[in-house]
């Protein structure tokens, strides 16, 4: 029998735990007893050190010197030294299953990393962060922020967090059953280590464990125990019981494969002897092989038992990782014991959860245990039919009335498919009619783009003046509610970034308004200053939309959001001014951002509340991004949620080492791979310059 339950090694990820139950204040009174003893050491390093010196052998304690270290944390200024303690406590959080407390730490770590430039440290935050999503399932995006953190890992040329990464992003591989991708990452993170002579040992095992079960699936079995007994060597100085017990399990699992059972099994109770106790993964993980060569064995109620520990493991931590392969196993279990309504029911958990799985293999045992199913159900129900024959002759006569029921609803649905048919007849001219009314609009809405593109600045303008520069421009409909406007007036080049109310049709006729006043004042009027460019053009559109028509008075917002930027390279500035929309830079490689004010133009702002504008210093600012709101609120990724302003920030940071170009494919590619196959919900438009020659 195949084993299918998949969990890689990761030098960084490995999370067996072996639990000693403490009460709080025996956690707090051992704690106050290590600190005591060792308070020659700074006690900051103390706890981040003890945190870590307990995380194999008692969780529960390690958790609780975390959470004494955070609180002194957060009673001090933080610095570089106490985010990093941070960043080591929310392993620790994550390796008790409290994501969430993680993530918060992380988040914050991410923040302050950045406005440090602290790219140090940012490889370490994305590899747990990515770790963090793991454990709790979310592979998409811990696979997302995986590849962030090997980009930052690439750009330091820190060979030893590129190799931790390799293996991160190789197990997501294993784990999704890409194994030949998996391979690729694992062997460069092996070739890394094995190159390097200061590796540690530990490091050079456990990725060695991995490669040996990618060789297993791929059944390449005396390749895979090579590497396991290669994996087994390494670990032998190691305190990491947890590490050896899965490695173990890795070669029970070989075993296994090689119909081996009785060896299979001399390795896995070895297995589970060092695994400690039910609490941890290595325990479940072991437990699980068992049951496989129990069942092999033909010791059906012992591994059955073994399943159900471990469903009740899975259960407690509210976890559906594995337990399809557990559902899977009992299915075949109780059709050896012949408990058909057992075994239909652990199918159908099997079914329900495994939907995802498509390998020919898989559907091939799964129609075999179908077929098995049926041929028992039906030999149940004769066997019940022939017991009593009252029942047999109530299906006969019921099954007869059936019959002539559905002789009777034929003759109702025949007569049906006559009157229907007269009636289509009438559909199809009216639909004629509907469909050429469609082409005559579709046409008019053709012509209309056309213009509406004549009247938007060409890309290849904007590029004579920056080079350097994209512009990401998706319109939800044919015609667009968002635009783009750029302009060189003497000294003076404006580009604007322009989002108008509504899309479609509505949205480009308020998108023909902007153009028109935003030519006339900068280009017929020569008006310079954004502030007064904003003032006038928020006066010019409500006039235009009679907001101030005592007989038409309007409480809504509408008309149009805006980031207009002016650049003045001569006397070295640049100036900023948004209704709405922000203005996002990157100076000494930190984003930073700007707000706009809080009112669109043309909508309820006041006349005496005047559009501020910001000045910076052109030298400053290495390239900027104007944006409209469609692209952080399309819908999508695994939960069908907004992409948000949050990601796309994340988005920007991860390709701003990258050529203009680069960045303006890799935005449209996380878009679309964002959006899948949802419905593109609002016009899209991102504007990046890059001021850099």
């Amino acid at each position: 029998m195949k084993m299918k339950f998949k969990i890689a090694l990761s030098i960084f990820f490995l999370f067996t735990t072996f639990c000693c139950v403490y009460s709080a204040n025996e956690n707090e009174r051992r704690i106050d007893s290590l600190v005591q003893i060792n308070k020659n050491i700074d006690e900051f390093k103390l706890l981040d050190s003890l945190s870590w010196q307990y995380r194999y052998t008692n969780i529960e304690l390690a958790v609780a010197i975390a959470n004494r270290l955070q609180k002194k944390i957060e009673a001090v200024k933080i610095d570089s030294s106490l985010i990093e303690y941070l960043v080591n406590i929310s392993s620790i959080y994550r390796q008790n299953n409290e994501f969430g407390k993680a993530m918060r730490l992380l988040d914050f770590a991410t923040i302050h990393a950045h406005r440090t430039n602290n790219l140090k440290l940012l490889w370490r935050i994305y590899n747990n962060k990515g770790n963090a999503y793991r454990n709790n399932n979310d592979l998409i995006n811990a696979l997302k922020t995986y590849f962030i953190g090997l980009k930052i890992a690439e750009y330091l040329k820190n060979e030893g967090a590129m190799a931790s990464i390799y293996n991160n992003i190789g197990s997501i591989y294993f784990s999704t059953n890409r194994y030949k991708e998996s391979l690729t990452f694992f062997l460069k993170a092996y070739k890394i280590y094995t190159n390097n002579s200061a590796s540690n040992s530990f490091h050079i095992a456990a990725i060695a464990d991995n490669i040996g079960m990618v060789y297993n699936e791929l059944k390449q079995y005396d390749k895979a125990l090579a590497f396991h007994l290669q994996a087994k060597k390494g670990f032998e100085k190691t305190e990491d019981l947890g590490a050896k017990s899965t490695n173990l399990t890795s070669i029970s699992n070989v075993l296994i494969n090689k119909k081996l059972f009785d060896e299979a099994l001399v390795y896995i109770d070895k297995a589970i002897e060092l695994s400690g106790n039910s609490n941890s993964i290595s325990f479940v993980l072991a437990n699980n092989t068992k049951s496989i060569i129990l069942y092999e064995l033909g010791r059906f109620k012992e591994a059955e038992e073994l399943s159900k520990i471990n469903i009740r493991y899975y259960d407690s931590i509210n976890s559906t990782f594995g337990l399809h392969e557990l559902y899977y196993d009992l299915t075949k279990n109780y059709i050896k014991q012949r408990n058909v309504d057992n075994a239909l029911k652990y199918l159908s958990l099997y079914r329900h959860l495994n939907d995802s799985i498509n390998s020919s293999e898989f559907k091939a045992e799964l129609s075999t245990i179908e077929a098995k199913y049926a041929a028992e159900k039906k030999e149940q129900q004769i066997a019940l039919l022939e017991k009593d024959k009252k029942n047999k002759q109530l299906i006969i006569y019921s099954t007869s009335g059936g019959l002539v029921l559905v002789f009777v609803l034929a003759l109702i649905i025949f007569r049906s498919y006559r009157e229907k048919r007269k009636s289509n007849i009438t559909l199809v001219q009216q639909n004629n009619i509907i469909q050429s009314k469609n082409k005559d609009i579709t046409d008019s809405i053709n012509y209309a783009q056309r213009i509406q593109l004549a009247m938007q600045p060409s890309r290849k303008l904007i590029q004579e003046y920056f080079p350097n520069s994209f512009v990401f421009y998706q319109p939800k409909d044919i015609v667009s509610g968002d635009f783009f406007w750029f302009t060189k007036q003497e000294n003076h080049i404006f580009i604007a970034a322009v989002d108008c109310t509504g899309h479609g049709v509505p949205g480009a006729l308020m998108s023909m308004i902007g153009i028109n006043f935003l030519n006339q004042l900068v280009i017929e009027n020569k008006q310079t200053d954004t502030s007064v460019i904003l003032n006038r053009l928020h006066n010019h559109v409500k006039n235009a939309l009679r907001s101030n028509n005592e007989d038409e008075k309007r409480d809504s917002n509408d008309g149009m959001d805006i980031a207009l930027v002016r650049i003045d390279p001569l006397n070295n500035k640049v100036q900023f001014s948004g209704a709405v929309r922000p203005f996002y830079y990157f100076e000494n490689n930190i984003l930073k951002s700007v707000k706009g004010d809080k009112y669109s133009i043309g909508g309820i702002k006041d006349e005496t509340t005047p559009y501020t504008s910001h000045s910076f210093s052109f030298n400053s600012i290495q390239s900027f991004y104007i944006f409209s709101d469609g692209y952080a609120d399309q819908f999508g990724g695994k939960a069908n949620k907004k992409f948000m302003l949050k990601t796309f920030q994340e988005l920007l940071i991860s390709v701003q080492h990258k050529t203009v170009k680069e960045q303006e494919e890799e935005i449209k590619k996380s878009f679309n791979q964002w959006k899948g196959t949802n419905e593109q919900i609002d016009d899209i438009l991102v504007i990046g310059v890059n001021l850099n020659p």
